[in-house]
C-alpha cells in the first residue's frame, strides 16, 4: 500500500465552483490532475454516461451527480453547503441536468428533497473531520432515470477503477478517466489516482463487470502529499451498509 502521510491543514475539499472557464495557468494549479492528463471527453450521452449528470445551484456552481435509480441521485453532501450563509441550501435552489453537454442535455429536473449522510450534519467542518460523512441522496421531481438510464451501486472488487465527472476547467463536458486505480484504503475512504479536481465532486468510481458497469464509490476531495504540495491524491468514499434504505 502506498503510504499515505497528509498534512490536514492541506486538505483541499473539491467543493462547488462556478461553472466557468479557467487561465491556462490556473489549469496547471489544480489539485488532482497528476502528471499526464488522463481525463477524455465523453460527448456520446449515450449509456452509460448519459447516467452522470451536472448539479447545479442556483447561488452558482456545479457538482457532478449519477443517477442511481428512476429520480434519485447520489452525488457529495459538501454541494449543498452555502458558504455564505453558512448553512444547507433549500433543496428548490438545486436543479440537475442529466446527460448534460456543450449547454445541451437529455432529460433536467427539480430537486424534491435531499439526504445528507447524518440528518444532523452541523456544518462542512464535520465533513473535513470524517469524509466518510460527505455523501448525500438527491430526490427528483421527475423520473428522468427512465429517460436515460441508470446506475446500479456494486461493490468494488480489485484496484482498477474508472471515474467520470464535470471538472472545473471542461465544465461544459463529461470528462472520463476510463482507467485508474485505488492506492489504499482506510474504512470506507479510499485514495485513488483519477485525475478528478474541483467540479468532479459527487462524481462516480465506477467498477465494470464484464459489459455491465456500476457506482461503486463516490468522489469527493483531492488531498495534497505532505513531502510534495505539487503531488495529490484523490479521495472517495464507499457508503455504508443500507445507505439507500
Amino acid at each position: 500500500m502506498v503510504r499515505l502521510m497528509f498534512r490536514a491543514v492541506a486538505v483541499a475539499m473539491l467543493l462547488i465552483v462556478a461553472g466557468q472557464g479557467v487561465s491556462a495557468a490556473e489549469k496547471l494549479r489544480l489539485k488532482g490532475i497528476r502528471g499526464k492528463d488522463d481525463r477524455q471527453l465523453e460527448r456520446t450521452q449515450k449509456f452509460p454516461w448519459s447516467a452522470i449528470g451536472r448539479v447545479n445551484s442556483r447561488i452558482g456552481g456545479f457538482c457532478t451527480g449519477t443517477l442511481i435509480g428512476p429520480s434519485t441521485v447520489l452525488t457529495a453532501a459538501h454541494c449543498f453547503w452555502n458558504k455564505r450563509t453558512r448553512r444547507w441550501l433549500d433543496p428548490r435552489s438545486m436543479h440537475y441536468l442529466a446527460a448534460y453537454s456543450l449547454s445541451d442535455y437529455l432529460a433536467e429536473s427539480k430537486v424534491k428533497s435531499y439526504r445528507l449522510s447524518d440528518p444532523n450534519l452541523p456544518n462542512l467542518k464535520a465533513i473535513y473531520k470524517d469524509f466518510t460523512k460527505d455523501w448525500a441522496i438527491m430526490e427528483l421531481e421527475k423520473p428522468v432515470g427512465d429517460i436515460v438510464g441508470y446506475l446500479p451501486m456494486v461493490a468494488l472488487k480489485g484496484r482498477e477503477i474508472a471515474q467520470a465527472g464535470y471538472s472545473k476547467d471542461k465544465p461544459h463536458v463529461l470528462t472520463l478517466n476510463e482507467k485508474c486505480f485505488i492506492q489504499g484504503k482506510r474504512d470506507r475512504v479510499l485514495f485513488h489516482d483519477c485525475d478528478a479536481t474541483f467540479g468532479d465532486s459527487g462524481s462516480p468510481i465506477l467498477v465494470r463487470d464484464g459489459d455491465k458497469i456500476g457506482v461503486g464509490a463516490v468522489n469527493v476531495a483531492v488531498r495534497s502529499s505532505k513531502k510534495d504540495p505539487n503531488k495529490s491524491i484523490g479521495i472517495a468514499i464507499t457508503l455504508p451498509d443500507g445507505a439507500l434504505k
